[in-house]
């Protein structure tokens, strides 16, 4: 086997670099709508009697979503629950965003081995979310 040229050297970086970074942007992302919704749970809601206590999560009026749909819209109306799960789903999502991009350099380098190994995976990881869903 030959050694890799320059160029396919400068790609391989290159490469590494951009999942690097989109795994470091996912857990960004995900620990910053963690503590957020954290904060607002704690914090922002003025309407418990004790909102400062670890109690708020036993009370039964704390409810955490458990659909998509429910995620984004307890999310969107700035609930600290949906915004911790969505914290959660970001995180989750990530090593899968890290499959595509790789599925999508390995296509634009044409490295049809690469292409199939990764495709395989992503297949893999989508046929396990949803055998694994629960509700």
């Amino acid at each position: 086997m030959s050694s890799p040229t320059p160029d396919q050297a400068t790609n391989t970086h290159r490469i590494e670099l951009l999942i690097g970074n989109l795994l470091r942007l996912g857990v960004i992302v995900s620990l910053t709508l963690v503590t957020l919704g954290t904060l607002v749970t704690f914090i922002g809601d003025r309407d418990r009697p004790d909102a400062a206590s670890l109690d708020v999560l036993h009370l039964t009026q704390t409810r955490f979503p458990h659909t998509l749909t429910s995620v984004l819209r307890e999310a969107a109306a700035f609930h600290g629950p949906g915004l911790v799960m969505l914290g959660i789903l970001v995180l989750v999502a990530t090593p899968v965003a890290r499959v595509v991009a790789a599925v999508a350099l390995f296509t634009a380098e044409r490295d049809r081995i690469y292409i199939a190994l990764t495709t395989v995976v992503l297949i893999m990881l989508v046929v396990s979310f949803f055998l694994g869903r629960v509700e």
